[in-house]
């Protein structure tokens, strides 16, 4: 049979892209770990590093470093447990921890890192809860300010390119985040991560650990969705894209410290 319209040709091609269109689609994986371990003892350095990106991303990663000279010790872990299988339906559990014992100088960092970028063909509904602990932050008296622990955890949700984060939060210390809202057509970001440091220019010993445990859901949202007006989303986004510059440079600088 000939279509006699060209119209009604080019519409009938473009019925089976609308219908084979996933709504949600995975366009970057970034799970990842990151140690670092190092000790010394009157110049003699023992020092093991697993820089960001050595590993492919998996639903499961785990790696652990050491270095020891003499009785002086460091040590990195982090692991990460996820599931994109199902982008409607995403989780993820991660433990970093950096411990140390020195009678000269240490230095340990561990990260464990969920981070995905994902397109979506239209408006879906977001709801985001998790878990953290976070072991704080840990410096030396005045007088001898050269010991410091840090655990923290960040969780981030952003459009990818430009627009105001629905989620950036930075916290050292256990908690729980939830959060929930609309997210239009486009790419975003999901980023959950854990971070523990430790360092020492004197004797001295300490650790620093965090952890997370999420869920973010996706459904597809029905009927119309408010949509901000310009000027409420300038006033809105001059703030928090200021903040989501801040998150994301100590995120570069966390896995700079471990290249």
């Amino acid at each position: 049979m000939r279509l006699r319209s060209p119209m009604l040709a080019a519409v009938m091609l473009m019925m089976p892209l609308a219908v084979s269109a996933d709504p949600i689609t995975l366009v970057h994986d970034g799970r990842d770990l990151a140690l670092l371990a190092s000790v010394s003892d009157g110049g003699i350095f023992d020092r093991h590093t697993l820089p960001a990106g050595t590993l492919s991303p998996a639903d499961s990663l785990q790696a652990t470093l050491t270095a020891q000279v003499g009785s002086n010790n460091g040590s990195a872990s982090a692991s990460l447990s996820s599931s994109i299988a199902n982008l409607a339906r995403i989780t993820g559990t991660g433990n970093a921890s950096a411990d140390f014992t020195t009678t000269d100088t240490a230095s340990v960092s561990a990260l464990s890192q969920f981070e995905v970028q994902f397109t979506l063909a239209n408006t879906f509904n977001y709801a985001f809860s998790g878990v953290f602990n976070g072991s704080g932050l840990q410096e030396g008296p005045i007088d001898q300010p050269d010991v410091t622990t840090q655990g923290q955890w960040i969780v981030e949700l952003f459009p990818v390119g430009a627009g105001p984060a629905l989620i950036d939060t930075l916290q050292r210390l256990p908690g729980s985040l939830n959060r929930s809202g609309i997210l239009g057509a486009g790419t975003y970001a999901l980023v959950v991560l854990a971070a523990g440091t430790g360092d020492a220019l004197r004797p001295a010993s300490g650790s620093g650990r965090a952890s997370f445990d999420f869920a973010f859901d996706l459904d597809p949202a029905e009927g119309p969705s408010a949509t901000p007006e310009p000027a409420s989303m300038f006033l809105l986004g001059t703030g928090v894209i200021g903040l989501v510059a801040r998150r994301s440079r100590q995120r570069r600088e966390l896995r700079q410290r471990l290249s």
